[in-house]
């Protein structure tokens, strides 16, 4: 086996994306037409093994550290419309929760509201901190794990918020009487 295919079968099987392992692979290719050129030892390289590995470290690192930081700019737009959202009801009149169609229903969504909302801060930026207080190249796989759980639950949290603005809504838009008390609210203003 060539040090170019034992190079991509160790980024294969480490989850290196094709098109990244292509491109790795093209630029050993050269570099290792360049060294024949000159006749240096292959083993100059190291093994294939090792340099795939750190590769592969490396890319998951980054690849961490900029999933967590779209995570928590991703989560600052929906706390954004959070704000708007809660700014413009408290403007026309927050209806509180027993004018909707359902009182359970708008008390679950306030509740995922406030939850999610606290949750998805507090992760998303303890993921955000953890990815760019580390500075190394390549992260331990357990400073990665921790980064990306953070990760998951800050997004799940931000996903879980937004589906609790969507049912409130979705809970006083479905009663006329209602629409029409925020009206009058509204035109009293």
């Amino acid at each position: 086996m060539s040090w170019i295919a034992e190079f991509e079968d160790e980024l294969r099987r480490r989850g290196v994306r094709a098109a990244t392992r292509e491109r790795l692979a093209a630029e050993f290719t050269d570099h290792i037409a360049c060294e024949k050129e000159v006749r240096i030892e292959l083993t100059r390289l190291g093994a294939a093994r090792e340099i795939a590995g750190q590769y592969a470290e490396e890319l998951a690192s980054h690849e961490t550290r900029h999933a967590a930081l779209g995570a928590f700019a991703a989560l600052a737009l929906a706390a954004i419309g959070l704000v708007v959202s809660q700014a413009a009801l408290g403007r026309i009149g927050y209806p509180g929760f027993s004018h909707g169609a359902s009182t359970p229903l708008a008390l679950i969504a306030i509740a995922a509201m406030v939850i999610g909302a606290q949750v998805a801060l507090v992760t998303g930026t303890l993921a955000a901190w953890r990815a760019l207080h580390r500075r190394e190249p390549s992260l331990p796989a357990a400073e990665i794990a921790l980064i990306q759980r953070r990760t998951k639950i800050a997004l799940a949290a931000g996903l879980t918020t937004t589906a609790a603005m969507l049912l409130y809504v979705v809970d006083f838009t479905s009663v006329p009487r209602t629409v029409s008390w925020l009206t009058v609210r509204m035109v009293r203003k």
